[in-house]
């Protein structure tokens, strides 16, 4: 077991005034985290322009990364609607395969972005891609990068699970 991730899973996002009533929200999604993080406001340009998802198929999003250009930790969270559940999957998948192809030239992110996860659940579809500082395990080839990765993957996923199943 590693030290505790420095991870952008601290939300600070807001929710959208148009949530259902007995919807999940996504402002209680929490954890420590001591990065310095940024939400990325709800800006359905923005989110379109970054994923190639429009306003009309989700309810409300949530997006983290960490405040420094040189840091490819990020998060991701959308309540889509229900019936574009799967092409927001699709979209965020393209997303992470570009992302991977972007970061070929750099190790240490390609090594996030390979180690990066989607989860659906229910009608929150999930993207993560953390590991925030890899300088503990950087010399120890990239499969070890890899697997550090996956376990902050891992545990943001089941954060994210138990705030929506509650």
């Amino acid at each position: 077991a590693h030290q505790k991730s420095k991870c952008p899973l601290h939300m600070r996002g807001q929710v959208s005034s148009k949530a259902k009533s007995g919807t999940v929200r996504l402002l209680p999604i929490k954890a420590a985290c001591s990065l310095g993080c940024q939400s990325i406001r709800p800006e359905p340009n923005r989110m379109k322009e970054e994923t190639g998802i429009s306003r009309d198929m989700y309810i409300e999003f949530l997006a983290e990364n960490a405040s420094t250009e040189a840091n490819v930790d990020m998060m991701i969270i959308i309540h889509a609607k229900e019936d574009y559940v799967g092409a927001v999957e699709q979209a965020l998948e393209d997303y992470r395969r570009r992302i991977i192809e972007e970061n070929e030239k750099y190790p240490q992110n390609l090594c996030k972005a390979e180690a990066s996860r989607m989860e659906t659940i229910e009608n929150y579809i999930c993207f993560v891609q953390l590991g925030a500082d890899t300088s503990v395990v950087a010399g120890k080839g990239k499969d070890e990068i890899i697997s550090y990765c996956l376990e902050d993957n891992e545990r943001a996923v089941d954060i994210l699970e138990k705030a929506i199943f509650r």
